[in-house]
């Protein structure tokens, strides 16, 4: 039976995931520790073994599309959204996340046309 490569997110604990992340496919958590800082831990945890954590990403089928091999790697900019600028998270078709998406109803579009009215915005 094969191994089967799961997807994590690597960060600092004292930070957390919003001031960075970097996306690691790996076996299991300690590889992905393991391998997510080698490349990552002087950028994210100042160096500092301690400080860096991963969290398997286990509801994150959609994340597999940016895989890159089928050995365990690091991706240190994965897709992400268009409006909140984070990554995790299944885009739509024009990049954003369920949320942003959300809230971009009704707001006027990019095209200067104002979402309430035929007339164009000056």
């Amino acid at each position: 039976m094969s191994k089967k490569l799961r997807a994590y997110m690597g960060y600092s604990h004292t930070c957390g995931s919003e001031e960075g992340a970097c996306l690691i496919f790996a076996y299991n958590r300690k590889d992905a520790r393991k391998i997510g800082f080698q490349a990552m831990g002087d950028e994210l945890a100042d160096g500092e073994w301690i400080d860096f954590v991963v969290s398997w990403l286990w509801e994150a089928d959609h994340l597999f599309v940016q895989m890159r091999s089928d050995e365990p790697h690091i991706i240190n900019c994965p897709a992400f959204c268009n409006g909140c600028e984070l990554w995790g998270f299944e885009l739509d078709e024009d990049g954003y996340c369920a949320e942003c998406a959300e809230e971009a109803l009704g707001r006027p579009d990019d095209l200067g046309i104002d979402a309430y009215s035929t007339e164009e915005v000056a």
